[in-house]
């Protein structure tokens, strides 16, 4: 892979140019010095088998950084790839496909599988390790690391609570979006828990009492900006926090995109797509936020959002 000179700013990449790492080597072997060689130092090095045979659905490096895992089809499966080595390290092929995945530990040692027959499947190491089932269709998990609890979004009105300490469990928390909940997410600074709504609402719970704290109207912030036209695109779809826990982005099945600060019900930024918003997530920095639609991923910078402030 190679990458041209910008032009205007814009980096152009050719994924089938440039030669590959053993003709490099080859050449280095012959006696030929790579150290002043400029394709070699501007060469851009690709993950080997970083496909799946049908689609891809979800992606997600673990915190320590080395490793990335993904989950795609057919046949149901996920796949580990090693940063360091460039390749896949392993992978597994499941019984169902996955909705949702999540890593609890550091590295890929402990792994939770959402699948779509209701099973919620954890992964060690050398393998599969237990199963379990939850009443409704789930559609997304995120892992309490301080209560060491799974919360679990499903089709049905509870959110599920999954104490992985106890083994058991707890009393479910009712958001009262009747229509289902579609995307749940923990703040990573504070005691919060989201949960956003196939209607349109996020909830706020705080974490420790179990009890809500506050209920935003994503449908009704993008209808006073003027951005959607139908009732059926405020279903929100895809939710994360800043690394800071003051603001948050929310993704809409229209293909719409906001920031938010949590004390404030006005978006801060917003960006439109054609295609819906299936995931979102806020890079570093209220700067730039990363998209991904039914069909592409997206990253944007603050430039081409509109501000609403």
């Amino acid at each position: 892979m190679t990458v041209s000179a910008p032009v205007n700013g814009v980096k152009v990449y050719n994924v089938t140019a440039g030669k590959t790492m053993p003709e490099w080597m080859a050449e280095r072997q012959k006696g030929k010095s790579l150290r002043y060689n400029d394709d070699f130092r501007s060469r851009v090095e690709l993950i080997q088998d970083f496909d799946f045979p049908s689609c891809g659905q979800r992606l997600r490096v673990t915190p320590d950084g080395q490793y990335c895992l993904a989950t795609g089809t057919y046949k149901p499966q996920l796949r580990c790839y090693e940063f360091s080595q460039l390749s896949m390290k392993f992978e597994r092929h499941v019984d169902s496909e996955i909705a949702a995945f999540d890593v609890l530990t550091d590295d890929f040692s402990k792994l939770v599988l959402l699948h779509t027959d209701r099973t919620v499947s954890f992964h060690a190491r050398f393998g599969f390790y237990h199963k379990t089932r939850i009443p409704k269709f789930g559609r997304d998990l995120a892992y309490q690391r301080d209560a060491c609890e799974l919360v679990l979004a499903a089709s049905g009105a509870d959110v599920y609570r999954l104490n992985l300490e106890l083994g058991q469990y707890m009393a479910p928390l009712a958001s009262g979006h009747q229509s289902g909940n579609n995307v749940v997410e923990v703040s990573p600074r504070y005691p919060m828990l989201a949960v956003g709504g196939d209607d349109g609402f996020l909830q706020f719970w705080d974490t420790r009492q179990r009890r809500a704290l506050a209920s935003l109207d994503v449908g009704k912030a993008m209808y006073e900006t003027a951005f959607v036209s139908a009732d059926n695109d405020a279903g929100v779809t895809a939710l994360t926090f800043h690394p800071g826990g003051m603001m948050f982005a929310a993704g809409t099945r229209g293909g719409q995109s906001l920031l938010f600060d949590v004390r404030s019900e006005r978006p801060l930024l917003r960006h439109t797509v054609r295609m819906g918003c299936a995931r979102s997530q806020d890079v570093a920095s209220r700067s730039r936020v990363a998209r991904g639609t039914s069909s592409a991923p997206s990253r944007w910078p603050r430039g081409p959002w509109n501000s609403s402030g």
